[in-house]
């Protein structure tokens, strides 16, 4: 089977698109945490997992919301005695977007052996989702005008509303998986735009459809305020990182030499002053 990337370049060549270009950016540390699990059987040891995991934060080289990062794959981890790590059995990591411009990676690795103290590069390849930064609403207004009246949301394909059911303290609304991957917020307002407070809604999935339930009261004549977030495709993110420290400084270095020392003259401790003791003077003799 031939990769998708290949598939989806030769597809915007042939329709007379240039495929948007690799970004690369340069990858900060903001944790790392290493650790060994070990389990028993009967008191006895019977195997065990390393784990290294590594955080970086990066700032993109063009202002992008990363909405989600899809894949990250390890290209290369150098250790600082010129070995090569190798991404652990559950993948090179995962990450998620942040502001926009930036990105937050978590990257999961097979330990080197304990003398190894810094990676001198670490270089992976993220697959990440690029979603617009500004946001787009939707207005059903009336609520009671759009009951059982499937919509299909302008400039977000296969995004699809209905409003199934609106209770006395519950509504229902059914929205396709994309228009549920695209909503970013869903709020309420009376007929004079006062803001009404939900308690909470419970999703229920079917084939193709999300039944969402919302706890809240809407009047009739009340409008329901869809907030959207388009995606803007895919793109491919290099981050790499130099001079990694994946462990505490070495402190069992044996000792080398003697640091002599030398008596400071001239610098003898004086003695405190002496205290004076003022007698008090005797209290007056009565007069009879």
């Amino acid at each position: 089977m031939r990769p998708l990337l290949p598939l989806l370049a030769l597809a915007a060549l042939a329709a007379g698109e240039t495929p948007p270009a690799e970004l690369t950016s340069v990858g900060v540390p903001t944790q790392v945490s290493r650790n060994s699990n070990l389990w028993f059987e009967d008191g006895k040891l019977r195997g065990g997992q390393d784990a290294l995991q590594i955080g970086l934060h990066t700032i993109l080289p063009e202002r992008l919301r990363v909405s989600e990062v899809v894949s990250v794959e390890l290209l290369h981890a150098t250790a600082d005695d010129g070995s090569q790590l190798t991404a652990s059995e559950h993948g090179a990591g995962g990450g998620s977007g942040g502001d926009p411009g930036s990105m937050d990676l978590s990257i999961m690795l097979n330990p080197p052996p304990v003398q190894i103290r810094r990676l001198a590069t670490l270089s992976v390849a993220v697959q990440a989702r690029i979603a617009a930064e500004g946001l787009r609403r939707a207005s059903m207004k009336p609520a009671k005008a759009w009951i059982a009246k499937r919509l299909r949301i302008d400039g977000f394909p296969g995004a699809e509303i209905e409003l199934e059911d609106l209770g006395a303290e519950r509504l229902t609304l059914g929205l396709t998986p994309l228009l549920a991957q695209a909503l970013e917020n869903l709020s309420f307002r009376t007929s004079a735009g006062t803001e009404i407070e939900h308690q909470g809604w419970n999703d229920t999935q079917e084939p193709g459809w999300v039944v969402r339930q919302v706890d809240l009261a809407l009047p009739p004549d009340g409008e329901i305020l869809l907030d959207l977030r388009q995606e803007l495709g895919q793109r491919r993110i290099v981050v790499t990182a130099t001079d990694v420290p994946i462990a505490l400084p070495d402190r069992s270095k044996a000792v080398s030499g003697v640091l002599p020392t030398s008596e400071v003259q001239g610098d003898a401790v004086e003695a405190p002053p002496a205290v004076e003791v003022v007698p008090l003077p005797a209290p007056a003799q009565p007069r009879f």
